[in-house]
């Protein structure tokens, strides 16, 4: 069976420009969007293209490859924190969030975005394993994640009147413009988005 996350990797090592890396976040325009760039993200994707499928071994199935290189953000937009699996992981990360978000001058996203990851960080603690891991991101908008070493993505369950527990994803879809998950190298990281507050 063959690994695309290790085949992507080795494919684009080849390639003599940056690829993107978990620090990005926000860029969403692809190479074709900038000048002279459109060429090496072909490279790109006829060398992963060739990994995938040797030339002794063609197909007459159609298949479609799409490959972007995203935006980096400054490291001063960055803020993470491992945080230890105990329950006292969820009152650590609100703080990190309070005082990251002071600095940042987000002061009005606070309590949210501290609800946001007691949330996600209480479930790392009560249904996943570590490490447990903490990420703010400012860019276009305020992306805050929390990473764990358990593969499996968690879903929105429908709680009853009478059930204790089960809707802490629906109050972290209510809360946020968006979120999701993606698998990583580790286990999985859960993200979720907030829109900034228009300049003042």
């Amino acid at each position: 069976m063959i690994h695309l996350g290790r085949v992507l990797t080795a494919a684009a090592a080849g390639n003599s420009e940056p690829t993107a890396d978990e620090s990005t976040v926000d860029g969403r325009r692809a190479d074709s969007d900038r000048p002279g760039k459109a060429g090496d993200v072909g490279r790109v994707c006829d060398a992963v293209t060739s990994a995938l499928l040797p030339a002794q071994e063609q197909s007459l199935d159609d298949a479609a490859l799409l490959i972007a290189r995203i935006h980096g953000l400054p490291a001063e937009d960055i803020a993470s924190w491992p945080l230890p699996e105990h329950p006292t992981a969820a009152g650590e990360a609100r703080r990190h969030v309070r005082e990251q978000l002071d600095q940042w001058h987000l002061d009005d996203l606070a309590m949210t975005t501290e609800l946001l990851a007691s949330e996600l960080v209480g479930n790392v603690v009560r249904h996943a394993q570590g490490p447990c891991q903490l990420r703010l991101l400012r860019g276009q908008s305020l992306v805050c994640e929390v990473s764990d070493g358990s593969p499996t993505t968690p879903r929105i369950r429908r709680a009853s009147d009478t059930d204790e527990g089960g809707r802490g994803l629906q109050l972290v879809a209510a809360l946020s413009h968006r979120w999701g998950a993606r698998y990583t190298i580790t286990g999985k990281c859960i993200w979720t988005e907030q829109l900034l507050p228009p300049p003042s």
